[in-house]
């Protein structure tokens, strides 16, 4: 699996290093990641702030999804600031945050079938 983020683009064979990487964030305590396999689709976004996670999936062109958080965490903001790539910034609502223990569960799917995971909820931004 390939996986870049701010500063490096790595090519992973096991997954506990992929989890690894998930980690590391910026002086913000940010980053987004992209993981993806040789081919153009499908691949998987992360944006990260601190502790939370804007996820995106897509399919193909023209096909995407964003990860559905299955509970509304009182600790969120409405509405979190993430950025995606080092200077575009994007306000995500609270319905689409995700923990980082939910995120890796996405990442583990993907990295082990090559798809969307099926144990959380998707939202087609495209209908």
């Amino acid at each position: 699996m390939i996986v870049a983020d701010y500063s490096a683009e790595v090519d992973f064979e096991r997954l506990e290093d992929v989890m690894a990487i998930l980690d590391i964030r910026d002086e913000f305590g940010q980053n987004s990641f992209y993981l993806s396999f040789e081919e153009d689709y499908p691949y998987l976004v992360l944006d990260v702030n601190h502790l939370y996670v804007v996820a995106h999936y897509f399919e193909k062109e023209g096909c995407v999804y964003v990860a559905q958080a299955e509970t509304k965490n009182a600790d969120v903001a409405e509405y979190t600031i993430f950025r995606q790539g080092t200077i575009e910034e994007f306000d995500a609502h609270r319905e689409f945050i995700l923990d980082m223990h939910k995120a890796k569960l996405i990442v583990e799917d993907f990295f082990l079938y090559k798809e969307c995971s099926k144990r959380i909820s998707w939202y087609s931004l495209l209908k």
